[in-house]
This record gives C-alpha cells, structure tokens and sequence, in this order.
C-alpha cells in the first residue's frame, strides 16, 4: 500500500463497492493494473468503478486483452497517451448503449452543469447521468439546494471525438441553445432587476456553453435564426459580466442575419440595434454608428408600441448626445425620455428621468438645481423595490452619485464631494460590476482628486481605472485615464510629457467622438503650452474650448476656461497682459456665480490676488502703468 496508484485504486473501489478492502489475492492483480495505465489517476479511477461489477483479476485481464486492441494504430502517440487513450476505450466500450449516448452529449457542456441542463440536451435523462457518476465518467458536487455535474476535461474530449463521428452534434447543440435561450429568456426580470449583490452566480457557468452554441450557430451549418434568439436572450448576461466584446460580435452577426431577411423578427432586431447603440460596444478603433442604432431602435419601438426600447432608445441618444458635450441637445432627449417614462408602468422609469435631467443640468452648469434633483432622485430610487442596473446598463445609484460628488465640488464642498466619490468607488467594487466602476473613476474619481489637488490619490485611482479597462474593449476610459495622468505630470512640472500624453489620448477620444471632457482638457493642453511659452498656441485651443461651449451649451467648466483665457494674457501679452486679464477674470467669476459654482470662484480670485500682489494696485480698476523688465519674462511655474 506504499503506492500511491494503489492507493487511489482501493479508495475509488471501495467507494464504488462500498467497503473494499485490498486482500492479499488481490495485491498482484491491482499492482499488475496500476503499471498497466502507468499510473494515470484518471485511467486508474475508471478502472476501479468497474470494480463493482468485477474482481480485481477479471478487471486486469479485460483491460490486459482491451489495450491489445484498442492501441493498436497509435503506436506514433506517446505512452500516457496510447494507455489513457485505451483506458478511456475501454471504459467507453462496457457502457451501455444508452450510457455512451449520454456521455456524447453531455461533452457540449464547458465545465459545470446542472441535472435541468443535461435533461435539455439528452435524448433519455432518467438516471443516465448518476449512472455515469458511479463509473468515474462523471462529476458530481453536491450544493446546499442541488447538485451539480461535469466532464473532466480528457473526458470531454474524448467524448466529444464520439459525438463528431455520431453525426449528431448538430441536433444537440440546437437543444444547448435553446435550453439556454429558454434559461435567459424566463430569467431576463431577474438579470435585469435583481440587485448585483444578489444576483446569481449559477448564470455565469453558462457562458462557456453560451459561447460555443453561438459559434455553432452562426457558422456554415448551423441556425442563424436560434443564434438570433440566443443573442437576443443573453443581452443583459453578456452587459452584466462585461463581456462586451463577445456581445458585439454576436449582435453584429444577428442583426447581419435579420437585415438580410426583412420583417422576420422585428422585435429582436430592435433589441439588437438598442445593444449595438451602446456605448461601451464601441472601440474606439471601431466608432459604430451609434446614433443610426438608436434611431431604428427607436423607429421599430414606436412601430411595435413598446414604451420600455423606447426608452432604452431615448436614453442612448441622451448618453450619445452627452458623451458628444452637446448639453443642450442632451436636455431635448432627457425631456422627452421624461414624457415617454411618465406613461410607463415600471416606477423605475420616472426615477431614471430624473437622474437623466439631474446629470444634464449639470453640463449645463446649472449645479444647485443637479444638486437637489439628483438627491431627490437617490431617496426614490432607494424606495424602489429593485434596481435596474443592466436595462439602463449602469448602477442608477452610483451613475446618480457620480454627478452629486461632482455638483458638491462645483458648489465649493470638496471634502464631502470626495468622499462621495469614494464611496461609490467602494459600492462599485463590491457588486463587481466593472462598466459602474471605470465610469465613476472616470467620471468623478479621477477629476475630482486633481481638481482638489490631491496627487497622490489622483494616481492611485488612475492606476485603478487603467487595470481596469485594460483587459476590455473600454478605450475609452483607458484613454480618460491616460488625460488625467497627463494633468499629472503637469503638475509635477514635465509640460512637455504632458502635452504629448494629453494630444495623444484626446485624439483616441476625438475618433470614438467622445468629447464629454474636452473642454476641460483643453485647458489643460492650454496651460502646458504656455508652461512651454508658446502662448500663441495656448491661446487658440482655449478659444476652441469657449467656442465650443457657446455653441452646445456646455457650461459646467465654462469659468475655468475663463479663467485659464486670463492667465494666458496677464502671463504672455506684454505690458498689455494685466490689464487685458482683468476682463476675463471679470467674465470667469460672473459665469462663476451665475451658477453658484464656488470652487471656481475661489480659483478665479487666487489669480486676481496673486495678479493685484505682484502688479500695481490699479490693475483693479484696469489702471496698469509699464510693468518692469521683469514682467516681460513669464514665470513659468504658473502654469503647471
């Protein structure tokens, strides 16, 4: 009992036969098949289940006279290989009919599955699978409400070379698609409602399976069409994981399918089109026409009269028009998703408008109305009975929070605003849901620590918000992150490394046409420019920054960019500077209080303080003598 291989054998045998005890008969017959399958623990556990229909002799002899067999023709494998080969023959050949049948199909699943999974893909379930547990073909792992199955992965694949030659995997990967579409579809209120703490973990052993029943479905030989119903089904699966990739290449094969047949499923493909119009299934190496998405979305939901892809049409569209910094258009989406939402049934809809028109005032600059709107908001949603993270794709409560925390710093409550934005960071990171998470580091993290000028979190949270968007199609954020550590190393005086960094990721941003922070980086390019003196430069970006914002309405960092157009003059226009700077710090601090927005305010009267410290006292009034020398040589700290 000193081997290990024996030692396998005897406590697979006895719990096969129950009680087994390796005799002094027995010994030469079960070292003799140890070194038979050269001590392969899987050759020698399907052995010994056989042991309780045979002695240990009788089991040496069949699978002594089966490996003469059963190797032969595959003497070019390697040893392991022609043992474990003939050992899995072997194993194959004594099942019954209905046994082998049942392993055959049982080999589409990837990993674990339940008794309810293998009932939909075998031809006759009734006991078949236990029978294969007891004979080692099969795993078995007790749950607390069920038991769950699976194929070691030698298994499988030997298993699936017999369902190839069977001619049948075609028939039963059809039934493995539509068990999961039949899943999906029956679960599609809990995957969209349930919150993401209680959310099931059993949906996420599917998508092995998912993926390969929608690669059959889609290749030469397979059913487009139950492709088209798996897709659809798995939508709010495929956004809940992230899987965001593999969503885009499988509603882009389905909608492929239903465009080239008019009129044969219109309400998937409006699903379909909503999907696709989402803006984390675009790359931005691969901009989609997102706005054309959501506009037939939107053109079947009204055709079919469906008030809920109405709204998911009309919130994209809001998104799109957001993401652009087209504000102004934003508040013509956010009241119209307000008068659809006001004749849904779902009370999730009202809320949702509300944050929509909450984060919409706040483009616009109009804080203290974003402010109380989106606290309003968060109280009802609270009250709801549950949430809808994955139907409006992100948490609705942090998505909320995020523009609170930037609201609280506009209105001059830095600390609170961070700590804000901290605890969604926290609240996104315990319900795993990675698309919530890059965007309040994004959205509200990231800025918020450099606007408070707090470094050192600043990089921590950048260093977040790069691993992860790393592994996902989310270039995006990746690419926010990129702008914001270009800011720092603005601030730690390397004008140069930052201006490369900056015009590299915000042409990224240009091309996915997402130019929700913009302006706001404009300023930032602006400020290492002139950090560089190439002030000429500096002053035609932050011009395209205010232009920009006239003409979509933008206004949230409106007064920074005043600001900074200030700075550019008082530092690089001369004897002329000062008294030019004034008028613009004047226009800053009115856009400033016109909106309440105090932390600009504060920012705008440093630089009229420091202005009026080092120039003559009647730079208040625009009474500025001849600076000296010295004021003709910009300090270039100023800028960084």
């Amino acid at each position: 009992m000193e081997s290990p291989a024996v030692q396998l054998f005897v406590e697979r045998a006895a719990a096969c036969r129950g009680g087994y005890k390796l005799s002094d008969d027995d010994v030469s017959h079960v070292v003799e098949l140890c070194q038979q399958v050269d001590g392969i623990a899987l050759a020698i556990e399907l052995a010994a289940a056989r042991m309780d229909t045979m002695s240990a002799r009788t089991l040496s002899t069949s699978l002594k006279a089966s490996f003469r067999v059963l190797s032969r023709g595959r003497r070019t494998a390697l040893l392991r290989h022609q043992t474990l080969r003939a050992t899995l023959d072997w194993s194959y050949f004594v099942l019954t009919p209905e046994e082998q049948t049942a392993m055959q199909q049982l080999s589409i699943f990837r990993g674990w599955f339940t008794a309810d999974a293998a009932s939909a893909v075998l031809d006759d379930p009734d006991d078949v699978v236990e029978n294969l547990v007891s004979k080692s073909l099969v795993v078995a792992e007790p749950l607390s409400d069920t038991t769950r199955y699976r194929l070691l992965d030698t298994t499988r694949f030997y298993a699936a070379e017999k369902l190839l030659e069977s001619g049948q995997y075609p028939s039963v990967m059809s039934r493995l698609a539509e068990y999961l579409s039949e899943l999906f579809e029956i679960s599609e209120q809990e995957l969209y409602s349930a919150s993401t703490e209680d959310w099931p973990e059993d949906f996420a052993q599917h998508v092995a399976s998912l993926r390969l029943a929608l690669d059959w479905a889609f290749e030469p030989g397979g059913d487009a069409m139950v492709g088209v119903r798996l897709t659809v089904a798995a939508l709010p699966l495929f956004f809940r994981l992230s899987l965001l990739d593999e969503c885009f290449v499988s509603v882009s094969k389905a909608i492929a399918y239903l465009d080239a047949h008019p009129d044969l499923d219109e309400r998937r493909r409006m699903k379909l089109y909503t999907a696709l119009g989402w803006p984390q299934m675009r790359s931005t190496e691969v901009p989609e026409k997102g706005v054309d998405a959501w506009t037939a979305a939107l053109r079947i939901a009204e055709q079919l009269s469906d008030t809920d892809y109405q709204l998911r049409a009309i919130w994209a569209m809001w998104v799109d028009a957001i993401n652009r910094a087209e504000p102004r258009l934003g508040l013509e989406f956010a009241r119209k998703f307000a008068t659809v939402a006001a004749g849904s049934t779902d009370p999730v809809d009202n809320v949702v408008a509300k944050r929509i028109m909450g984060a919409t005032l706040h483009w616009l600059g109009r804080h203290e109305q974003s402010r109380e709107l989106l606290e309003q908001m968060i109280v009802e949603y609270d009250a709801l009975p549950t949430g809808q993270t994955t139907r409006f794709q992100f948490d609705q409560r942090i998505t909320a929070r995020i523009i609170l925390a930037r609201d609280l710093w506009m209105l001059g409550d830095g600390e609170r605003a961070l700590a804000e934005a901290q605890s969604s960071v926290e609240h996104a990171i315990s319900i795993g849901h990675e698309l919530s998470l890059t965007n309040v580091l994004a959205e509200a993290a990231c800025p918020l620590a450099l606007l408070e000028g707090r470094l050192d979190l600043a990089r921590d949270y950048i260093a977040l918000l790069k691993e992860h968007t790393k592994s996902l199609s989310l270039d995006v954020w990746n690419s926010y992150a990129r702008c914001f550590e270009a800011e720092v190393k603005l601030s730690e005086g390397n004008a140069d490394d930052c201006l490369l960094e900056l015009r590299v990721s915000m042409s990224v941003l240009d091309h996915a046409g997402f130019n929700l922070f913009r302006t706001y980086f404009q300023s930032v390019e602006a400020r290492a420019l002139a950090a560089l003196l190439r002030f000429a430069e500096a002053n035609e970006v932050i011009d395209r920054a205010l232009a920009q914002c006239d003409s979509s309405g933008e206004r949230w960092c409106k007064p920074e960019l005043l600001r900074v157009k200030g700075q550019l003059l008082y530092e690089g226009w001369g004897q002329n500077g000062p008294a030019a700077a004034v008028e613009w710090f004047e226009a800053a601090r009115a856009e400033a209080e016109s909106h309440g927005a105090a932390a600009w305010k504060r920012r705008i009267s440093a630089d009229r303080s420091r202005m009026q410290t080092n120039d003559d006292p009647n730079v208040q009034t625009g009474m500025v003598e001849q600076p000296t020398s010295g004021r003709n040589r910009p300090d270039q700290h100023a800028f960084h």
